[in-house]
C-alpha cells in the first residue's frame, strides 16, 4: 500500500477544522438514537473500565505521556478550551444544575458552632448530607 506521509499532519490539521459542520450536522440529526444504545451499553462500559484499570492502562497512559506532553497540550490547545467552555449556554446549564443545591443550602439549619473539632465537624457533616440528598433526588 502507498502511503503519502508528506503534508498528512497538515492535512489531518485541516481537515479537523472543517470537519466541525459535518460533526454538527450528524450530532444534531442522527441516522440511529443515541441515548437508547448508550444507556444500554452500561455494563459494558463498567467492564471495560474495570479491565483498564486492572490492567493498569490509565497510570501506563498518564505515565506514557508524562508532564511534558501534558504542559505542552496546555500550551497549545488549553486556553481555547478552558475558556470557550463558558458561554452563555454553559452558564444556564451550570445555573440550572446547581439551583437545587443552593435551595437546599438556603433552608438547611446547621448545628450551632462548637467549641471542638467534634462539634464543627457536625456542622460539615450537615452540609455532605444535604448536598448528597439532593444529587441523589431525595
Amino acid at each position: 500500500m502507498r502511503v503519502n506521509r508528506t503534508g498528512a499532519g497538515d492535512r489531518w490539521k485541516l481537515g479537523g477544522s472543517t470537519a466541525g459542520v459535518a460533526w454538527h450536522d450528524n450530532a444534531i440529526a442522527p441516522s440511529t438514537d443515541w441515548a437508547g444504545p448508550t444507556a444500554a451499553a452500561q455494563d459494558l462500559w463498567a467492564l471495560k473500565v474495570a479491565e483498564a484499570a486492572a490492567d493498569g492502562r490509565f497510570a501506563s497512559g498518564v505515565t506514557t505521556a508524562g508532564n511534558a506532553k501534558y504542559k505542552d497540550r496546555i500550551h497549545e490547545v488549553g486556553i481555547g478550551r478552558y475558556t470557550g467552555g463558558f458561554t452563555t449556554e454553559a452558564l444556564d446549564r451550570y445555573t440550572t444544575a446547581m439551583t437545587p443545591f443552593w435551595d437546599r443550602l438556603e433552608t438547611l439549619t446547621l448545628p450551632p458552632r462548637g467549641t471542638t473539632i467534634r462539634e464543627n465537624v457536625e456542622r460539615t457533616i450537615a452540609v455532605a448530607e444535604a448536598l448528597r440528598a439532593v444529587s441523589r433526588g431525595t
